[in-house]
């Protein structure tokens, strides 16, 4: 049985712990599904968001919505923005930033929030503040109209909720948002038109094209072909060659220097040997026949 005791104990202390470690305040009894957020300029913040210090220097404006619980016509917000970075109880000290009375909604499910009176101009948070924690909170006016907030603080004195709900008859608050301040670049994601990257390669390449063409791949050299023939004449053979890929006109007469091609005799156009010989014979022939008849006459 100690074992039960020590673990019920523990658990007491747990609990304690937890209601002590989140303040009245700030764990109220909100409304059930009603949400709120804010929009300080063009930049709009919701519960539990990481917000960039530079981007929070308008005035905020405010929309609660309320699907599950509709919200009377009649009913006017009071709204504060605390910032209890470095308090050790937020109920009785906190940094007032703003406050705001007489806020109404303008639809039974919620809306943006019109007219009302600030009370309390906005601060904003200070440049080099970073990992700051700020919450707002959202009261019901359930006497109505307030002429004037009462218990503000002066300046930069220190802000209690309990004092300011007790002198202005605020109960619970019906909604919160919190949100953390850093000093990073915290921003969207750059706009970037469809296929940017695609159009702009294209136009490039497009440009560099119509500028200077781009150079056709190196073609190895023709193999070298000779062709040629022999013209006969006044008994001396000649080679006719045209050279590599040049056109008829300019075919030469002349012998192509390749290992590989006819006779020398003619390629080099010198005298036939057979052409020569023949003559001779012939000469020497009626010479000797010539010459018999003589001698047999």
């Amino acid at each position: 049985m100690r074992w039960l005791t020590s673990l019920t104990v523990l658990a007491g202390v747990v609990v304690g712990l937890a209601q002590a470690a989140v303040p009245e305040a700030l764990s109220e009894a909100f409304v059930d599904g009603q949400t709120m957020s804010v929009k300080f300029g063009d930049t709009t913040v919701e519960n539990g968001d990481t917000v960039s210090v530079g981007s929070l220097s308008s005035s905020p404006v405010f929309t609660i919505k309320s699907p599950r619980n509709p919200i009377a016509g009649n009913t006017l917000y009071t709204i504060v923005l605390l910032d209890i970075t470095n308090s050790r109880d937020p109920t009785t000290h906190a940094n007032l930033h703003y406050a705001a009375s007489n806020l109404r909604v303008t639809a039974s499910g919620g809306s943006e929030l019109t007219s009302g009176t600030i009370d309390f101009p906005y601060v904003p948070p200070s440049p080099g503040t970073n990992n700051g924690n700020y919450i707002f909170l959202a009261y019901s006016q359930q006497n109505g109209d307030i002429s004037g907030l009462q218990s503000l603080p002066n300046g930069s004195d220190t802000f209690s909720i309990n004092i300011f709900r007790q002198k202005n008859q605020l109960q619970l608050a019906d909604t919160r948002l919190g949100y953390t301040v850093s000093n990073a670049a915290i921003s969207p994601r750059a706009f970037t038109f469809p296929n940017s990257t695609t159009t702009a390669q294209s136009s490039s390449t497009s440009e560099t094209s119509s500028s200077s063409p781009s150079p056709s791949p190196t073609q190895p050299p023709p193999e070298p072909i000779t062709s040629y023939f022999t013209l006969p004449g006044g008994g001396v053979t000649k080679t006719v060659f045209t050279q590599p890929n040049a056109p008829a006109s300019s075919s030469t007469v002349a012998p192509p220097a390749s290992s590989t091609t006819p006779a020398p005799s003619v390629i080099t156009g010198s005298n036939n040997a057979v052409s020569q010989s023949a003559p001779s014979r012939s000469i020497a022939a009626l010479l000797g026949l010539g010459i018999a008849f003589f001698v047999f006459v």
